[in-house]
């Protein structure tokens, strides 16, 4: 290495690229440092955007055991005062130690310059040198061996603390002959030459290697061996120095002749025996000691590789294929590299990958992986084939660019490819196109197969085979065929993209081939609705509607192929004209009776239904006009007008009342009660029918003066104002109300009741009309029932039933009902007074007791202070205390139980009789009712 790099191994400047990779590659013994010009501050880290050349970065060594190359500097120190000049040599050599003042940084910033580290050193040395001598000059030469140790230290210390520098320091007066005697002239001895780099080239030229090493000295000798060292040194009259490394040239070309691979390969090892080999010799031979540092004189570099395209060939494949490569090899063993770097540079590196990268992908590299995996598994394996050919030449892949230009152009095969593509075709019988959905999912098999087929595009490549394959096999079907089995079909479109697939390196996973056709829809369960028709019954004036929901399906087309050009909606209303029909036909020989009392029963078991009936011969013309399958047939009947008035008669309750003036003499007795219409009775329906014609022809005015009313009530709704047409409002409310009751025919039918139950009880006696027990009632309701009924089935076909009869009072029972309410009132009067007497009789009576009471109370406590006094006398007789006993008792008896006998009888006056069971079997009685357990066991 030249004199310019001398710091190479302790700090250089980088590019931004080397930078990037060595804080990517964490890069052990030295750190990246990122120097702002600008402000010559530091930065934390590599910033991701390059700002202009603001910054500069550097490579600090942060490893002790690794030094710069020995630099000798020389520098004049002039006396002016004394006219004198002495040149001193200051031989150094640096390193970096990391700790925790980051010296990394401290040197980057110290060394920074827009030179280099290595002149930035040197000014800062020499300014040190001019700065410790300013002062005092004629000391410094004067003294020169004590100030010179002085000037070592102040060097160290300077660099330590500005530079972040250890420096090891040899300072030496240059070799003149002023400087000659000043040596010899000095019992020291100490330093009589210096160098700092002395080249020897060490040749190997059996393996064509070559290492140049630099030598740096410092000699001195001992007083005593001055005689000698003046003799073998001083003799030629040239420089000590010049002597000097002569001998060393030659004592190196001697001790290693032979060995020179060997000192090469063995270097580490072999430099410090050829160190102590020196240093004796030279002690032997001439007389002086060496401080001997020896180091190698050349250092590498990073090679840069810039991007350069070459054609390569993979194993599976013929095909030239283009490949741009760029890498950057970095130096793994330093002593290789060395000796390698006359023959090995960059030009015979960069042959040599580029051979080496051919016969890598053509031995153990597929297509598919060149393809698709090359700056991935491809990189990953070329990397480590080219670090081992690398090793032996000291060099290693920092990184490895490759890239391609067919590989870019060929999109890797998606491992899971799902299309979907629909195909218009042309059919036989069928006078639109139809069309065909296809889903397939396919998988690559051979990717060397999709990449020797210009790796098509999959969308693409899939719609134009699928054309391709099911237009001309559909173009010989008949539509129905389709229709009726399109599985063969599909498995030939299966078969055939399975085939197609596999030319380009694929495998069909799943293919589904439907035709998207509307008659398809025919297969489901499918419904026809003929909804609220009107038919025809065998009477011509009786409507009946009904309505039909029909679910029905096909299993083939046979009988409706002259149908299929028409859609689905046309082939399901031909359906449901057909089923209209057939209903029309049934309907035409079914009584009106029939379909309204037995459409869901028959009458008989011989007899169908009218549903069922309706049923068969829907199902049997369908499956026989057009084959399908019938899943339910549902006839619904749907309201008429006839069927509306018979439930608007059914919902209603109606009233009677019956004066009945007997023909036998006697009052006259008003029953009243109600009616509720159950239906039309068995075998009534003409007469019934009859009444309803004959009613709506002569309510036909009513009917249209009911609808105007309902609209003007309703305008006057809308027009808002209700509060001011209330009255309006209420009177055409009234009104509707009694023509509604009018046109529903129900007082006709209580006139019919009213009338059947006068003729039949104007023939009873009154005494009978007149009853007065339950069973007599029950007895009237049932026969009342009967007439009423009979009469109501005469004229109007109409079951009902009577319920809540009952009578008011005549007038001469309204009477006698007044009398005993009068007589009665009289006697609780006459009960009231007497009770009123008596309890003023008992007042006094009890007044009366409450003065004897007391009487008897005060005679009591004295009777209990007699006996107090009898007890505590001891002289006192026991006759005479137990007759006092006697008189206490009776006088306590007559006081807590007064008489109240006169009080219970008369509050017994108004009480009612209690006699429960009697009563419950009375009301039995009366009331006609079976007798319940209780009074049957009484």
């Amino acid at each position: 290495m030249s004199q310019e790099n001398f710091l190479y191994d302790v700090i250089r400047k980088v590019e931004r690229a080397e930078a990037v990779a060595r804080a990517k590659n964490n890069y052990s013994t030295g750190k990246v440092v990122v120097v702002d010009k600008r402000t010559g501050e530091t930065q934390a880290k590599i910033p991701t955007i390059s700002f202009g050349g603001n910054l500069v970065y550097y490579i600090v060594s942060n490893d002790s055991s690794i030094f710069s190359e020995p630099r000798e500097l020389r520098i004049e120190i002039t006396d002016f005062s004394n006219n004198r000049t002495l040149g001193i040599s200051v031989t150094y050599r640096a390193s970096c130690e990391a700790d925790k003042n980051n010296n990394e940084e401290k040197v980057a910033k110290a060394l920074h310059s827009d030179t280099s580290p290595e002149a930035e050193l040197d000014k800062k040395i020499r300014r040190w040198v001019i700065e410790f001598t300013r002062d005092r000059v004629a000391d410094f030469i004067d003294n020169y061996f004590d100030e010179i140790k002085k000037l070592q230290n102040n060097l160290q210390t300077k660099a330590r603390n500005e530079a972040g520098l250890r420096l090891d320091l040899r300072i030496s007066p240059i070799q003149t002959q002023d400087a000659r005697n000043l040596v010899f002239s000095n019992k020291d001895a100490s330093n009589i030459a210096e160098r700092s780099g002395l080249i020897i080239e060490v040749e190997d030229v059996a393996s064509s290697r070559q290492l140049s090493i630099t030598l740096a000295y410092r000699a001195s000798y001992d007083p005593i061996d001055r005689e000698k060292v003046a003799q073998q040194l001083f003799t030629t009259g040239k420089p000590i120095r010049d002597e000097i490394d002569k001998k060393i040239k030659y004592w190196v070309n001697y001790h290693l002749r032979g060995r020179e691979g060997e000192f090469i390969d063995q270097y580490s090892g072999k430099v410090t025996a050829l160190k102590q080999y020196l240093q004796i010799t030279a002690r032997e031979e001439i007389g002086i000691q060496l401080d001997l540092n020896i180091s190698l004189t050349k250092q590498v570099e990073t090679i840069v590789i810039p991007p350069s395209e070459i054609t390569v060939r993979v194993s599976d494949s013929d095909e030239a294929l283009d490949l741009t490569i760029q890498t950057e090899l970095l130096v793994l063993d330093r002593i290789k590299a060395i000796s390698h770097s006359n023959r090995w540079g960059t030009i015979q590196l960069t042959n040599l990958l580029n051979t080496e990268i051919k016969n890598y992908l053509q031995l153990h590299t597929k297509i598919s992986d060149f393809y698709y995996e090359l700056k991935d598994k491809v990189r990953n394996g070329l990397v480590d084939y080219l670090n081992q050919k690398l090793a032996d030449k000291g060099r290693i892949i920092s990184y490895l660019y490759l890239d391609s230009k067919v590989a870019n152009s060929s999109p890797p095969p998606k491992e899971l490819v799902e299309i979907q593509h629909t195909v218009e075709c042309k059919v036989q019988n069928y006078s639109r196109p139809i069309r065909v959905e296809n889903t397939l999912q396919m998988l690559p098999q051979d990717v060397r197969r999709y990449i020797s087929a210009q790796s098509p595009n999959l969308q693409a490549w899939v719609e134009s085979k699928l054309e391709k394959i099911i237009k001309p096999l559909l173009l010989t079907k008949k539509y129905i065929d389709i229709l009726d089995d399109f599985q063969k079909d599909s498995q030939k479109i299966r078969e055939a993209m399975e085939r197609e697939a596999a030319s380009i390196g694929y495998a069909v996973e799943h293919i589904v081939s439907l035709p998207r056709i509307e008659h398809l829809r025919l297969k489901e369960n499918f419904e026809i609705l003929d909804e609220n028709q009107q038919f025809s019954t065998n009477t011509a004036s009786i409507k009946v509607k009904l309505s039909t929901s029909i679910n029905a399906k096909f299993k083939n087309f046979n009988k409706i192929e002259d149908y299929l050009n028409g859609n689905v909606s046309q082939i399901i209303e031909e359906m449901r004209k057909v089923v209209n029909s057939t209903t029309r036909e049934v309907l035409r020989r079914i009584e009106p009776e029939r379909f309204y009392m037995r459409f869901y029963v028959a009458e008989t078991h011989v007899e169908k239904s009218v549903e069922q009936e309706l049923k068969e011969t829907i199902e049997a013309t369908l499956k026989e006009r057009f084959g399908a399958e019938i899943i339910s047939i549902v006839p619904i009947p749907e309201q008429t007008e006839i069927i509306d008035y018979l439930q608007t008669l059914m919902g209603m309750i109606g009233s009677f009342e019956c004066s009945i003036t007997p023909l036998s003499g006697g009052e006259v007795v008003n029953f009243k009660g109600d009616f509720k219409i159950l239906g039309i009775e068995t075998g009534s329906w003409y007469r019934f029918q009859s009444v309803f014609q004959s009613m709506q022809q002569s309510q036909q005015q009513l009917r249209q003066k009911l609808k105007a009313l309902k609209e003007q009530y309703s305008k006057l709704i809308k027009a808002g104002d209700i509060e001011d047409n209330s009255e309006e409002l209420e009177e055409i409310s009234e009104e509707i109300s009694k023509i509604e009751s009018q046109t529903s025919g129900i007082s006709e039918i209580k006139n019919s009741i009213e009338k059947s139950i006068n003729s039949k009880l104007m023939n009873a006696g009154s005494e009978l009309l007149r009853y007065t027990d339950i069973q007599l009632l029950s007895t009237m309701e049932r026969y009342i029932n009967e007439w009423a009924r009979g009469s109501v089935i005469d004229q109007y076909g109409l079951e009902i039933s009577i319920r809540n009869l009952s009578r008011t009072r005549t007038e001469q029972e309204t009477y006698v009902f007044k009398a005993q309410q009068t007589l009665e009132k009289a006697k609780v009067d006459e009960a009231l007074a007497q009770i009123q007497a008596r309890t003023e009789l008992r007042k006094k009576q009890l007044e009366m007791s409450s003065r004897r009471n007391q009487a008897k109370s005060v005679e009591l406590d004295k009777l209990y202070e007699r006996k107090a006094k009898l007890i505590a006398d001891p002289d006192a007789e026991a006759d005479e205390l137990q007759n006092l006993e006697a008189k206490i008792n009776r006088l306590e008896q007559e006081l807590l139980n007064p008489s109240l006998e006169d009080a219970e009888s008369s509050l017994q006056l108004l009480e009612p009789n209690k006699n429960k069971g009697r009563n419950s079997l009375l009301f039995e009685e009366q009331m006609n009712l079976p007798p319940s357990q209780s009074n049957s066991d009484s």
